[in-house]
């Protein structure tokens, strides 16, 4: 039987081989796992900030009207928006580095 040439053993082919099998494969799985983290993590971030958004705005549902024109004036509405965001950065940074450690290992 002829054997395909790609498929003949050598010293080369067998060293392409265990380096793909030593290090290709375990680098694809930790990368798997590092976006399935941060997938889980982007969800559950999304659901936390959504919650309270909602939250603080059923509670303005009962203020004065003029309370709300002078906090619009005043432009509270945007400090809140970026403390959430400087709250949510802080948070992913976090998160980001305890991942990394995690998933290749690495101190951060």
């Amino acid at each position: 039987m002829i054997w395909p040439a790609f498929l003949a053993i050598t010293p080369l082919s067998t060293l392409l081989w265990t380096l793909f099998i030593g290090f290709v494969v375990p680098a694809l799985g930790r990368s798997l796992l590092a976006l399935g983290i941060g997938f889980v993590t982007f969800t559950g971030f999304q659901l936390a900030f959504n919650q309270l958004e909602s939250y603080i705005q059923g509670t303005m549902v009962g203020i004065d009207p003029a309370i709300l024109d002078m906090m619009a004036l005043t432009r509270i509405d945007d400090a809140v928006s970026l403390v959430m965001s400087a709250m949510s950065i802080k948070l992913t940074l976090k998160l980001a580095g305890r991942t990394a450690e995690r998933v290749f290992r690495l101190k951060v």
